[in-house]
């Protein structure tokens, strides 16, 4: 049920650089004078910061080319593998969408690209581990040992987890959802793709095209089988409608209400530029993707970073027995306190379950606890 008027916001961050020399621009400047002393703190710091940054200005042997390394490029190189140690890959870059190519010889387009297997990875790391031995004080190269570190930590854990996985399912005593089809409208049907494999930052893992030319499309953050060291991945399946969608409110079927993830890095201008509209930013994302889906994301760092499904369903209750004995998902009660206020679009954060008293049930999925 729509339940109010989808509203955009758009914020603007302003990133003002301090330098330790310089104080902070009293708050009661008026206006004028306020951009006007910011403008000076700006201008002190940039030439700061260009004689900061040609102390570690080097020659490389095996370019021949000077190569300047900033501090923030390992700052986000730094942050991006913390999360991806736990989680799936986070995305690494710079301020610039570029980061430093070491002077060790090693391709930058090469090195951040998240591990598919550990023996190559760790392969890479001894690599490294070898290169950092002759020169120790290389900062990017201890970046990218740490990326790395974590990668294969990753893996190790992934891998052991889908081992588990894959003989439960094998015996029996255990289901793995694989994926969800979500029916995307032709005109949307590209910039869909943009929107999840560059402002979601998935991956193609397949695609094929039926005798009418409509497209199918698969996409996650990894390989969905059990028998890949980075496998056990839930995937979407976006298929090519050539008809419209019809608006959620408009139909009482049981439907997709939205897909929340939880990652790390979101680049804001990746997804609007891929046709993707924000419209809440406060705390957690919620976007429009394109063909109308709607999309929660929140930081986090998850095994798989696709959290869980949302439907809107006629009856909780009939809905919940029904995946508990077809599918074996496993029911986690929801206290209605722990419920947020009515939203605009509703769902288990969104709105109270009337169907079921009061209390929303979540359904566990096999694997990595994807809900619905």
């Amino acid at each position: 049920m729509f339940t109010g008027r989808l509203k955009s916001t758009f914020l603007v961050s302003v990133s003002v650089p301090k330098c330790d020399h310089q104080a902070e621009p009293r708050p009661h400047f008026r206006r004028h004078q306020r951009r006007s002393k910011l403008k000076e703190i700006y201008s002190d710091c940039k030439h700061f910061d260009e004689r900061e940054r040609q102390e570690v200005t080097r020659e490389d042997p095996s370019h021949q080319e000077s190569l300047t390394v900033s501090r923030q490029a390992i700052l986000h190189l730094g942050s991006a593998s913390a999360l991806s140690g736990l989680a799936g890959p986070a995305i690494a870059v710079a301020e610039d969408d570029r980061l430093p190519t070491p002077t060790s010889g090693f391709s930058t387009a090469d090195l951040l690209k998240p591990c598919k297997s550990l023996e190559p990875c760790e392969a890479t790391l001894q690599e490294l581990t070898a290169a950092l031995e002759k020169q120790p004080d290389e900062l990017e190269l201890q970046g990218y040992k740490y990326f790395y570190e974590t990668e294969v930590e990753r893996l190790t854990k992934n891998k052991v987890f889908v081992s588990k996985l894959r003989q439960d399912v094998e015996n029996g005593s255990s289901k793995f959802l694989q994926h969800a089809v979500v029916s995307v409208p032709q005109a949307d049907f590209d910039k869909a793709i943009e929107f999840w494999t560059k402002g979601m930052a998935m991956e193609i893992n397949r695609t094929r095209t039926d005798e009418d030319g409509l497209r199918t499309v698969f996409v996650s953050y990894g390989p969905e089988t059990l028998k890949a060291e980075n496998g056990g991945n839930f995937a979407l399946e976006l298929v090519e409608s050539p008809s419209p969608s019809q608006p959620a409110w408009l139909s009482t079927a049981p439907q997709l209400a939205y897909i929340q993830l939880a990652i790390g890095n979101v680049r804001f201008r990746n997804i609007v530029d891929s046709g993707a509209e924000i419209v809440y930013s406060y705390g957690y994302l919620e976007i429009i993707a394109p063909g109308g889906l709607l999309v929660k994301q929140r930081v986090g760092a998850r095994r798989d970073p696709i959290e869980l499904l949302a439907f809107d369903v006629p009856d909780v209750e009939k809905a919940s027995k029904f995946y508990q004995s077809t599918i074996g998902m496993t029911a986690e009660v929801v206290p209605e306190a722990e419920c947020e206020d009515v939203g605009r679009l509703g769902g288990i954060f969104g709105k109270k379950g009337e169907g079921s008293a009061g209390i929303w049930e979540g359904l566990t999925g096999i694997g990595e606890g994807l809900t619905g």
